[in-house]
């Protein structure tokens, strides 16, 4: 048999608009054809596809390729995407999407398993307008580490995730281009304490972190320092299991001097109150207590 063409030509009119759509596809060689198609969506409107497909060992490892390029009559935009999916190697499959808009790259998606280590890794990017977001993972099955970046204007950042299974995972902010941020940790533990650090340009800068492992105790912490408006604060929370107490303590500076503190205690069997002292000077104190003794 020689080379095989298929055409297929189409028309559906209604009322105020006609559709029409036109394909011819063409035998190139063994498994690659190329053809196109002409799709008019409404009157004066033509979108044209040209595509090309080729298929290698389809009774082995099989590995198909598909290319095509999408114009407008109506605007100038052109648009380019090729898929590829297949065995590359005896043991890894590929899949590849790739998204071109008028020449430059603007998406594309990468998947890789390996059958021999059952990773399945994938990578992705995507971009539109001024915004973008990239994300690299290591085995989407049972992630470890993990890569992920966006751009929103002028300002990006880039984030490294690592996870350690059954135990913990750990957020942290690798780099940040033309914005506030300098610093930014994030830490979940199953066993251990997890925590927040975050650090900005102008100084300000938050660290708080939960312990709820404690033999005889659950603690929490929280400092937090902002000079833009002179104040630096210190709490912490803590639960003892043995007495059933709960007792909070947290002071806050202003201008490096003492301005607000806060004391409470709830104990069944211990006295339980709260004491809130706010500090305008040394001669101005206003303060506000609350005590209940056990029984």
């Amino acid at each position: 048999d020689g080379p095989h063409q298929q055409i297929l030509n189409a028309t559906l009119a209604y009322p105020g608009n006609e559709v029409t759509y036109y394909s011819d596809i063409k035998q190139v060689k063994d498994l690659s054809y190329s053809g196109k198609i002409i799709y008019s969506p409404s009157k004066g409107k033509l979108i044209t596809i040209e595509h090309k497909e080729s298929i290698t060992n389809p009774t082995q490892a099989i590995f198909v390729k598909s290319e095509a390029k999408i114009s407008y009559s109506w605007k100038a935009d052109t648009k380019a995407v090729t898929l590829e999916s297949g065995w590359s190697e005896p043991d890894v499959f590929k899949y590849r999407r790739v998204l071109l808009v008028n020449d430059k790259k603007m998406n594309h998606v990468d998947v890789q398993y390996n059958k021999a280590t059952g990773a399945l890794q994938a990578q992705a990017t995507c971009e539109f307008h001024d915004r973008a977001l990239d994300l690299k993972v290591d085995n989407v099955m049972n992630p470890k580490l993990a890569n992920y970046g966006f751009r929103l204007g002028q300002k990006s950042y880039k984030f490294s995730v690592n996870r350690v299974p059954k135990e913990s995972i750990s957020l942290k902010l690798d780099s940040a281009e033309n914005s506030q941020w300098k610093e930014f940790k994030v830490r979940v533990s199953r066993k251990e304490k997890s925590s927040i650090n975050m650090v900005r340009a102008n100084g300000a800068a938050l660290n708080a972190w939960i312990d709820p492992y404690g033999l005889k105790e659950k603690r929490a912490h929280l400092d937090f320092k902002s000079p833009k408006y002179n104040l630096d604060h210190t709490g912490d929370i803590v639960y003892n299991k043995v007495d059933r107490k709960f007792t909070w303590d947290s002071k806050t500076n202003r201008n490096g001097q003492p301005y607000l503190t806060f004391e409470a205690q709830c104990a069944p069997r211990q006295r339980s109150y709260f004491i809130l002292k706010k500090i305008k000077s040394p001669d101005d104190v206003s303060k506000l207590e609350y005590f209940q003794d056990k029984g």
